[in-house]
């Protein structure tokens, strides 16, 4: 027969048994709390994921990384410290839940400002290194004196920790593939850590690789900042040894009495002029390999019109010209163009004072570029073949043509009328 239990050993039971469902209701709710906290971490690290890659370029990442951080521990206090590997210094420069009263202590006690304490990296012994660069959240057992890295005496450190209300510190490194970007420390006026810590852990992973990644456009930046002040000297020489080389042909023809030499010499001077203006205006452009060819068109062929006209009154100079952005590789050879169709233009067209007008157009038709150079005087020769001359300037305009892979053609109507269609060589 069973032995029957006495009321006392009933109540002993009962009693156990009610301990033992109050334990299980106690872990069931933590469970449940754990739960629920790890669905507003999921929340968190999505939200963070997609913030971090639209992450505007001019946004401090360290100082967003102790706003979010504050934002998982309330009750806490957040020091976010970037690294400078060229002077070794690791800087606590972000700071989110530090109070007035507890930054004043920090300066009483050791004569500094919070934000002007900095710790060489290298000088941390192996163990913090390894913790540093493991890239997971650590207990400082030492606290503050740990990370401080026995800047202040440890009795310093611990009136600090008490006058914030700090109950536990925890540290992690910002790092990647190896290399160290800065530390995130978090001081907890409430303890446990426990179920947030992979959150924090798969945040900074997050906001490493971030960091990495802006360091890296920084580079490029940085790196394509030199090329464009180098490209841009080099047209500024470019055009400066261009205006030399017109400005010694000036000098020269001063010597010059044969109107046919000295006309040859005033050509190789506007082709020189022509190419050292397309110059000038890339050194002026922020676009370094493409500029306004209809406002090129509206400056050369003004200096031209005051150079070969210098009473202009009988011509007249129209100019139709879009403001269409074309690439150096063909400008270059186009203005050349450009240059020798208006000039013919000039010097031919009106014998004897003759009146007329000289028109220019350029605009883009579909995927083609047209430019048309016309006037209204005595005609291109009929009995002549532009593309086969011994004319030097017409010799280099179907080169130059051919240069872009474009064409020319001529109409002998009412005047004279070269048309000319190319495609960009380069897009």
């Amino acid at each position: 027969m069973e032995e029957k239990q006495s009321p006392s050993e009933i109540m002993d039971e009962l009693k156990k048994s009610k301990e033992i469902i109050n334990d299980l209701e106690v872990h069931l709710k933590s469970l449940e709390e754990e739960r629920g906290d790890n669905r507003i971490n999921m929340g968190f690290l999505s939200e963070t994921a997609l913030e971090l890659v639209e992450l505007a370029f001019e946004v401090d990442v360290y100082d967003y990384t102790a706003k979010k951080i504050k934002g998982l521990f309330e009750d806490s206090i957040i020091v976010v410290a970037s690294y400078d590997e060229r002077s070794d210094l690791l800087t606590s420069l972000y700071f989110e839940g530090l109070n007035e009263r507890v930054s004043g202590a920090i300066k009483k006690l050791t004569g500094q400002n919070p934000s002007d304490f900095n710790f060489s990296f290298r000088e941390y012994d192996d163990v913090t290194k390894n913790f540093l660069l493991s890239r997971e959240v650590h207990l400082l057992e030492d606290g503050s004196y740990m990370f401080l890295h026995n800047k202040l005496p440890r009795s310093v450190c611990k009136m600090i920790e008490k006058i914030a209300g700090v109950k536990e510190i925890y540290d992690i490194g910002l790092s990647w593939d190896g290399k160290f970007y800065g530390a995130v420390v978090i001081a907890l006026k409430s303890k446990d850590i426990r179920m947030k810590k992979e959150t924090v852990e798969t945040f900074v992973n997050m906001v490493s690789v971030a960091i990495q990644r802006k360091q890296a456009e920084d580079q490029i930046k940085k790196t394509l900042k030199e090329k464009e002040l180098l490209l841009k000297e080099i047209h500024h020489r470019t055009k400066n040894n261009l205006m030399v080389m017109s400005s010694i042909l000036e000098l020269q023809s001063q010597y010059i009495n044969d109107e046919e030499a000295l006309d040859i010499f005033r050509e190789s001077q506007d082709r020189a002029n022509s190419m050292a203006l397309i110059h000038e205006r890339l050194y002026q452009s922020t676009d370094l390999k493409r500029i306004d060819f209809g406002e090129y068109i509206e400056n050369l062929t003004t200096d031209l019109f005051h150079t070969y006209l210098p009473h202009p009154g009988s011509i007249k100079l129209n100019i139709n010209a879009d403001n269409e952005m074309v690439d150096i590789d063909t400008i270059v050879p186009l203005g050349l163009v450009l240059n020798e169709l208006v000039t013919n233009s000039m010097k031919y067209a009106f014998p004897d004072g003759a009146e007329g007008e000289i028109n220019i157009e350029f605009h883009k038709d579909n995927n083609e570029f047209v430019l048309i150079v016309s006037d209204t005087g005595i005609g291109f020769p009929m009995d002549m073949d532009f593309r086969s001359t011994d004319s030097l300037g017409l010799k280099l305009v179907n080169n130059l043509i051919r240069q872009i892979n474009g064409t020319i053609e001529l109409e002998r109507v009412n005047g004279t009328k070269f048309e000319i269609k190319f495609k960009e060589l380069y897009k």
